[in-house]
């Protein structure tokens, strides 16, 4: 089983088109082949994101995501991190990613965790971690 920390624009993707990459990592993590791991943070900001109206999508598509999260997902309190990404809104992943000590972080900007691989998880886009799934390489 892949354990991963998943940032919020690969939700927007994932959302805005269901036969993307990311929506396949959402499908992942339905049929359980990835963990998500979350804090209480991450969700939040998870809902704010997606209830934005600039994106559309209706209550009930932001609500079966989040309670996707919430029951296969594991809930970790974590201590912040602060000043490790460019964005300061990507610190709360990076928190969580190295807390569970996770395998991946799931990114649509790589850019914006340069220090993360030598603290442990492997920052990858959606289409690489398909790539590991279908290779039944994920747990590396």
């Amino acid at each position: 089983m892949i354990r991963a920390v998943i940032d919020t624009n690969v939700l927007v993707s994932a959302m805005i088109s269901r036969e993307g990459n990311e929506a396949l990592i959402v499908l992942a993590i339905s049929q359980g082949l990835v963990v998500p791991y979350v804090s209480a943070e991450i969700l939040r900001e998870y809902s704010g994101v997606l209830q934005r109206e600039k994106f559309g999508f209706s209550s009930d598509e932001v609500k079966e995501v989040l309670d996707l999260f919430r029951r296969q997902g594991l809930l970790l309190d974590v201590v912040p991190v602060v000043d490790l990404s460019p964005d300061p809104d990507d610190n709360e992943f990076i928190a969580c990613a190295v807390a569970g000590n996770v395998d991946f972080l799931v990114t649509g900007n790589k850019r914006h965790f340069p220090q993360v691989q030598a603290m442990g998880p492997k920052i990858v886009d959606a289409a690489e971690l398909l790539e590991l799934i279908t290779l039944g390489l994920g747990n590396t």
